[in-house]
This record gives C-alpha cells, structure tokens and sequence, in this order.
C-alpha cells in the first residue's frame, strides 16, 4: 500500500480518464484502513471511511495506516449531491467516526448567531455528548438567541449554558486532535471566532446556504444543501441516523424548531407541501 499512496492513488486519476462513449466521467471512492488487528475490524473502519470519502462527495480516497492518521487522495472533480435521506445516513456515520476519533469537539456558528445558527449548534453539540466527548460552543458574544434560549427552560439549558465560551476561553481548550464543526456558514469572514478557526486544523462545514467564491476549502467533510431550509433542518435530519435511541430536553427540541421556523418564515418558504389523503367514512 505505500507504493500507493507515494503515487497519491493513480488508479483515481485513470479511472476518471476512461472514455467508452459515456457523458461523465466514472470515478470511484476507496476506504483503506491498516489499524485494526482482526477482520471485522479492518473491514467496518474501512467502511466507515468509505463512508467518509462518499459523504465529501467522492472520487476520492480516505485511508488510516497504523498509528490512526487519517489520509485523503483525489477529490478532483466536480461532484454535485442531492439531498437525499442516504447522503444524510452517510454524513451521520462519518461525524460519529471523526467524533470518536477526535480528542474533543469544537461547535461554532456564524458571528451574530441566529436562531439557525445556535439551534444546529446545539443539535451537534447534543452528538458529541451522546458519545461522552468533551465538547465547547464558540460564541462570538454577539445577538440576543443564547439568552432567548436559557429562558426556554432554565434546567435544561444550564448543560448547553456550561460549555457555551467565548474566543479566549475556547482556545484553552485547543488540543492537537481537536475537531471543529463550523454550522450555517462557510466563509472565514463569518466565523464567530477567527482565531479558533485558525487554530484547528480538522474542519467539517454543515450549512444551507448556496456555495460563495470565497468558501473553507480546507475541510474533511462538507455538507452543503442549499435546497434545505435551514441548517437545523439538515442537522435534525442527520440525528436521525446518528442514533436513533436519542431523546431530547425541550430545550434541545425548541431550538431546533425554532431555527426551521425562523428559516421558512413560518413555513412560508423552501418548504414542501405534501398533499393530505382523506381518510375513508
């Protein structure tokens, strides 16, 4: 496999070059592991980073050589997704994977947070602590939905108050393994703290918005459906698959709704109405 990966897996690049007659170029995505000591092992790590390299849209390859290093090969063409319930299956096991291996995980939304941007903040925030994993909200201190929300239910959001910080105190935290996932935005000139975003390397972007010029490029994950709602939309919808046993705190679930709902102006727009069948006499 080292011959391999010193030619940056060539067969991607043949693959792609393959012309019998058809419109689009093939591609194939590969997921590679060599630190598990039994089979199965070998066999589900490689899958999950199959997983990962089909949820950063494919053509590429995701491999883990012994010592746990994460590794990506290709990605070269331009490979457009659908919204669709499998792609959102993909992407749940792909975060659950880089939160597991992650040291502790950072959660930040744009500057000025929203509703949008606090409730998806919350909702992964929720992931990272069904795994155990020490997680921090960044917060840019600005806009009034952190307070809106400790009023929801004083109880409940007292967990989510306690890791909500700011920039000075998130980058004490900082850690060489440390994961930031960056919600409702993907411009650098957005992020609620630029100095955190500077300091972790291993970045996934969740947002609803259409693709900017001047997008993160340096990521391991995106996922990026402008024909969703909302970015609390997207984030519900991969809890789902992330671990169906969750339960949820009203605050948990109020934020979530009320990032949807300010998204769609009260379901006034990018929503789809589903015709209702009339039930028999």
């Amino acid at each position: 496999m080292s011959d391999t990966v010193a030619k940056k897996f060539e067969v991607l690049d043949a693959v792609r070059e393959i012309k019998a007659g058809n419109k689009i170029a093939p591609t194939i995505s590969i997921g590679m592991s060599g630190e598990e000591k039994t089979l199965a092992g070998l066999g589900a790590k490689a899958q999950s980073y199959l997983d990962l390299a089909l949820g950063r849209g494919g053509d590429q390859a995701v491999i883990a050589q012994s010592g746990g290093e994460v590794q990506f090969f290709g990605a070269k063409g331009s490979v457009q997704a659908k919204n669709t319930r499998v792609r959102a299956r993909i992407v749940a096991q792909a975060i659950h994977e880089l939160m597991m291996s992650a040291e502790n995980v950072f959660i930040m939304g744009h500057v000025n947070e929203d509703y949008d941007s606090l409730g998806s903040s919350l909702g992964i925030a929720k992931m990272a602590m069904s795994l155990g994993k020490e997680c921090y909200i960044v917060s840019s201190g600005q806009g009034s939905s952190l307070a809106r929300m400790e009023e929801v239910s004083q109880a409940d959001s007292q967990q989510y108050l306690s890791v909500v910080v700011g920039e000075e105190e998130a980058l004490k935290h900082v850690k060489d393994g440390s994961l930031l996932i960056m919600v409702d935005h993907h411009r650098t000139m957005l992020c609620a703290s630029l100095k955190v975003f500077q300091a972790i390397k291993k970045r996934v972007i969740i947002d609803h918005h259409r693709r900017a010029e001047d997008a993160i490029k340096d990521v391991i994950l995106q996922y990026m459906e402008p024909s969703t709602s909302s970015t609390s939309e997207l984030v519900t919808e991969i809890l789902q698959y992330f671990d169906d046993r969750m339960q949820f705190t009203s605050v948990e679930a109020t934020a979530l709704y009320a990032g949807i709902l300010v998204d769609t102006k009260n379901f006034a727009v990018q929503t789809v109405s589903v015709p209702l069948r009339r039930q028999p006499s």
